[in-house]
């Protein structure tokens, strides 16, 4: 914007230097009598400047304005629904091409949806991000500590994904010369980031994901007791889409809706919900890894683990359980710890997990029986469940 103003700024000293010239040149001579009229350019040309001036003025507060409204100040990421935007337009692009047909109407297993959505010239792949602990790092060190936990997560996914990324985790062309050859990272919500990969890193998003979290472990904030980490959720275009094909095959039992719009917006609504009970399924293990850390058989030499008890990283980790029970799930998980077997340690904790969410299910199945119409968005949330958990799926 300077640039173009310092050269608007040249052009009007050389146009009104040129017409002060002209100007005296006629003054000089008196069978021309057209000095009123030089002047009166000179003051036109002088009024217009100013216009000029004035609207580039406005354009800069414009920019500066839209910059505050669209970046999140907290974390310099984008803060628009450009993810939800590029999913729309990703989805109504397969569903156009008809290349997809196969996988929404089972004809092709989930294994070749798997495959396909590893193509690199067609993969697009959602990833949510849950940043762990923000609640209890603002209860522990104020809030600009957990503003520092917000952008080391931010920082941590922008550095793996920056070749892919424009600044600020604005967006940047890969390969193709269309809107789809755009890769995203936002802020979606409190502690929630979200991402949209095409091509390259949809295909290698799963290594890149593993670097990341390991990047951001080694970082620390003063004064507080856990690392920064984040639990993350991902799934490609592809398997939600065979999803939402069996979704109607074996929930709801009639076609699927005939317009693509509808279409289109029930695949992301589904593919919403699988990434993020994925992205809840590693919080709720890594959480319970965090406290068998912190346990010892011997209740004095165990202070911070009972600390955190009282605080809201229990309630994250274990919800609905009160304090015995969890005291039981670190001691068994401990137990497999010192006999060498971290598997078993974290396997105490999964199947504390889908236990919970195996009663949530029946709830959820509860509840939609009571209702007397028809919830898209409820059947969806328990066909996610009973999928990602592998539990019978209830009758209609």
């Amino acid at each position: 914007m300077m640039g173009m103003r310092e050269r608007f700024s040249r052009l009007r000293e050389g146009m009104q230097s040129a017409l002060l010239k002209w100007g005296q040149k006629l003054a000089d001579n008196p069978e021309l009598d057209e000095r009123s009229f030089s002047v009166d350019l000179a003051g036109a040309w002088t009024r217009l400047t100013e216009h000029v001036e004035d609207l580039l003025k406005r354009n800069e507060n414009l920019e500066e304005w839209l910059e505050e409204a669209t970046t999140d100040p907290v974390t310099g990421l984008l803060k628009t629904r450009q993810w939800g935007q590029q999913l729309m337009m990703s989805v109504q692009a397969a569903l156009a091409s008809g290349a997809v047909e196969a996988i929404l109407d089972g004809t092709f297993p989930l294994s070749s949806a798997r495959l396909a959505g590893l193509d690199q010239n067609s993969a697009v792949t959602l990833v949510t991000f849950d940043v762990r602990g923000l609640g209890y790092t603002n209860d522990t060190v104020g809030y600009d500590g957990g503003s520092t936990m917000l952008r080391m997560c931010a920082e941590s996914a922008q550095d793996e994904l920056e070749v892919f990324l424009g600044a600020r985790g604005a967006q940047q062309r890969l390969r193709y010369e269309d809107d789809l050859a755009w890769c995203s990272l936002t802020r979606s919500g409190g502690d929630e980031l979200r991402a949209v990969l095409f091509g390259l890193a949809a295909k290698h998003w799963r290594p890149m994901s593993e670097r990341l979290l390991i990047d951001l472990r080694e970082r620390s904030i003063p004064g507080l007791d856990i690392v920064p980490d984040m639990a993350i959720g991902s799934m490609t275009m592809h398997i939600a889409m065979w999803y939402y094909g069996e979704f109607y095959r074996e929930i709801l039992r009639r076609p699927q809706p005939e317009d693509q719009k509808v279409r289109a917006e029930e695949i992301i609504a589904l593919w919403l919900k699988f990434t993020e009970l994925r992205a809840n399924a590693q919080r709720i293990t890594e959480y319970g890894l965090l406290f068998v850390e912190e346990w010892d058989d011997d209740p004095n030499e165990r202070q911070r683990f009972e600390r955190w008890l009282g605080t809201k990283l229990k309630v994250s980790a274990f919800n609905g359980l009160n304090e015995q029970q969890v005291r039981v799930l670190c001691a068994k998980a401990a137990a497999a710890l010192r006999e060498g077997d971290p598997n078993g340690a974290r396997t105490v904790f999964e199947h504390d997990r889908d236990e919970r969410m195996r009663k949530h299910l029946h709830r959820l199945v509860a509840e939609a029986r009571a209702m007397t119409g028809e919830s898209i968005p409820l059947a969806m949330e328990i066909f996610a469940i009973a999928c990602e958990y592998e539990l019978p799926i209830p009758p209609p």
